[in-house]
């Protein structure tokens, strides 16, 4: 791996989970999270990964869940909600016959 900074990691990591999922869809999944974490969501975006960031753990899971507008693949749900969580990964990962998400990403804490 290329690199001598923390964060340099952060164009692997994308790609060996886009690799990994080959034909699948994955999603990222932002508990707390810094600078680097930024850089891990912004690569996943650019790869049309959904997000999901939940909220009450801190820095910038919680800057992303005080957002009023966002970008529609990144969804929020509080930590305490776990079944919201479970229902984000599943709608993130689940799509119809033309490919398309069988609900909405959008969502609000």
């Amino acid at each position: 791996m290329p690199g001598s900074e923390f964060g340099d990691e952060s164009p692997w990591i994308v790609d060996a989970a886009t690799i990994i999922s080959k034909d699948h869809r994955s999603v990222t999944i932002l508990v707390n999270g810094g600078e680097v974490s930024r850089k891990d969501i912004d690569l996943s975006l650019e790869f049309g990964r959904p997000v999901i960031a939940v909220s009450g753990t801190g820095r910038l899971a919680d800057k992303i869940a005080r957002k009023p507008k966002r970008n529609k693949l990144i969804s929020v749900a509080p930590a305490i909600a776990e079944q919201r969580i479970t229902d984000l990964i599943h709608a993130a990962l689940s799509v119809n016959e033309s490919g398309v998400p069988t609900e909405s990403l959008i969502s609000t804490v």
